[in-house]
Formats: structure tokens, C-alpha cells, sequence
């Protein structure tokens, strides 16, 4: 543009030259006089060419100065439109800075998005979990106070449980002292049973001594063989039941008491006083100690066990037996069967 205006400013000056370089040069008015002088036919065209050169070359200057005015009119154009170019320019160039940042803004604008979408969906899944977990937590403390609930019960059924023990307890304590007061009535009834037998035995086997006293007095003048047989067998009762109602009647002493048969021993010695020495008897051979005269009698084989120590000596043995306190030694000194 700058080059077309350049051949605009030097257009007309070249114009103008080529036509002064191919027209002659006017003579000058005193040369032009002469030849109208000479002869006025031949300078008439010429004059008229003259004439219309230079009204061109007057309109040539004109248009020349109007093309310069409109030259400069181009160059200031030309100037301004140099100055907003290098505006623009600065513009784009601006324009460019900003859509650079504005298309890293867009970026970071997507990436935030992204990003945001990822929040959202990890937001999403992390209220599913805490609904699920509040789910959790209100089953967990339904079920708290159903183990509450049960523990109170099972606390309850404990208590009711101990209270009943210890119920059971004490029934089973009274029991046991009913059974013990009734297992020594038993034995005391045993005993007391036994020992009216003993005061039977006793009171036939004083009659058989004074029947056989009887016997012995009408007897006197005979053999002596009779007389010493009838004395052994009066002294083999004498010295088989005392010992046995002795150990019958310290027995009764350990369960109903020292008076009560303190007071049936001292009857019974009353009665009878060769008991005393008997029972001296027993207790010495129950310490282990043995009087020097005197020497364990043995009743003979099982089978007659019965018949020399009497029917007494077995029901007080199965008595006893029966109440688990053992055999009781026989006053024989045989062993029991």
C-alpha cells in the first residue's frame, strides 16, 4: 500500500516530464511575433496547440495538487492506520494472553468439574454408607436393649434361682437334722428295745438260777461231777450277758444322756451286783488291758455262737447293724459271723 501511494506521489512529476520532454519548446513572444508577422496562417494551429497545452498543464498542476492534498490525506490514513495496526496487534496480542489464561481458566475450570464430580459421586457413596451405618446403629441398639432386657430377666430368674437355693439349703439342713433326730430316736428306740430284752433275759435267767439254787439244795447229796457242771453253767450265763448289757448301756449313755442311763445302769447293778465287776471287765480289755486271771472264753464253732451267747447278743447286734454302728464284741470274746 505504502509503495502504490509512493507511485501515486511521483505519478504526476513523471507525467509532466515525459510530456515537456516530447513537445517542443515554446519559442519565446518576440520570436512568436515574428512569424505572425511573416505570415499568419501557419501560427494559428500552433498557437491553439499552445493554448491547449497549457490549460492541460494547468489542469495537470491542479490535479497534481489535488493528488498531493489527497497524498497527505493517505499518509495521515496511512499513519493512523499504522497506529491502531500496532494497536490491534497489541490488542491481539492481548486478546491471545487473555485466551491463553482463559483457556487455562477452562482447563482448571474442567479439572475443578472433574474433580467436583468425583466429590459429588464419593459424597453420594459416603451418604450410602452412613445411611447403612445408621441402619447398623439403630439395629445394634435395638438389639442393646434386647440383651438389656434379657440380662434384667436372666438377673431376675438368678435371684429367684439363689433365692430357691438357698431355700433348698436350709430345707436340706433341716432335713438332715430330722433324719439325724430321727436316726437317734431310731437308735435310742433300738436300745431301749434291746434293753427291755436284756431285763427279760435277765429276769428268765433268774429264774432258771433259782430253779437250778432249787435244784442244787434238793441235790446236795449227789455226785459232785453234776453239782460243778450245773455251777459252770450257771457262771458261763453269769459271765455272758453282763458284759453285753454293759456295752448296750454305755451305748445308750452316748446318745440319751449320762443321767438316764447312769440311772438304769445303777437299777440294773442293784439288781444285779456282779455287773459292776463286768463292766470294770469291759472297759479294761477295751484300753487293751487284760486282768491277770482271767482268760477270753470262746463260745466253740459258728454254729453254736448262737446258742452260748444268746438270743439278746444277735438282736442287739442286728440292731446295731442296722443303725451303723458296728458289731459289738460278744462277752464270749469269740468273733463275730
Amino acid at each position: 500500500m505504502q509503495g502504490w501511494i509512493a507511485t501515486c506521489q511521483l505519478g504526476p512529476g513523471l507525467e509532466l516530464e515525459d510530456e515537456a520532454a516530447g513537445e517542443p519548446s515554446l519559442p519565446p513572444s518576440g520570436a512568436s511575433a515574428q512569424p505572425e508577422s511573416y505570415g499568419d496562417e501557419e501560427t494559428e494551429p500552433e498557437l491553439l496547440a499552445t493554448a491547449e497545452l497549457l490549460s492541460s498543464l494547468e489542469e495537470l498542476e491542479l490535479s497534481n495538487r489535488r493528488l498531493a492534498g489527497e497524498n497527505a490525506k493517505l499518509q495521515r490514513s496511512v499513519e493512523t492506520a499504522d497506529e491502531g495496526a500496532a494497536r490491534l496487534g497489541e490488542e491481539l496480542a492481548s486478546l491471545r494472553k487473555q485466551l491463553r489464561s482463559s483457556q487455562q481458566a477452562l482447563q482448571f475450570a474442567k479439572a475443578v468439574d472433574e474433580e467436583l464430580e468425583d466429590m459429588k459421586s464419593l459424597a453420594k457413596s459416603l451418604e450410602e454408607k452412613n445411611r447403612s451405618l445408621v441402619a447398623q446403629a439403630r439395629q445394634t441398639e435395638k438389639e442393646q436393649q434386647q440383651l438389656v432386657a434379657e440380662v434384667e430377666t436372666l438377673q431376675e430368674e438368678n435371684g429367684k434361682l439363689l433365692a430357691e437355693r438357698d431355700g433348698v439349703k436350709k430345707r436340706s439342713e433341716e432335713l438332715a437334722m430330722e433324719k439325724e433326730a430321727l436316726r437317734r430316736t431310731n437308735r435310742t428306740e433300738n436300745l431301749t428295745e434291746a434293753l427291755e430284752e436284756y431285763r427279760a433275759t435277765i429276769q428268765e435267767l433268774k429264774q432258771k438260777i433259782s430253779h437250778l439254787e432249787e435244784q442244787l439244795s434238793q441235790s446236795r447229796e449227789g455226785p459232785e461231777g453234776f453239782q460243778d457242771g450245773t455251777q459252770g453253767i450257771a457262771g458261763g450265763w453269769m459271765k455272758l450277758h453282763p458284759q453285753s448289757l454293759c456295752l448296750e448301756i454305755e451305748a445308750i449313755q452316748q446318745i440319751t444322756g449320762q443321767e438316764k442311763s447312769s440311772e438304769l445302769l445303777g437299777s440294773l447293778e442293784e439288781e444285779n451286783p456282779w455287773l459292776l465287776g463286768e463292766r470294770d471287765h469291759q472297759r479294761a480289755s477295751q484300753k487293751g488291758m487284760r486282768p491277770p486271771d482271767t482268760q477270753p472264753q470262746r463260745c466253740g464253732p459258728p454254729s453254736s455262737h448262737r446258742a452260748s451267747c444268746g438270743p439278746t447278743a444277735f438282736s442287739w447286734a442286728s440292731a446295731a447293724a442296722e443303725n451303723q454302728l458296728g458289731t459289738i464284741p460278744h462277752s464270749c470274746g469269740c468273733p463275730d459271723t
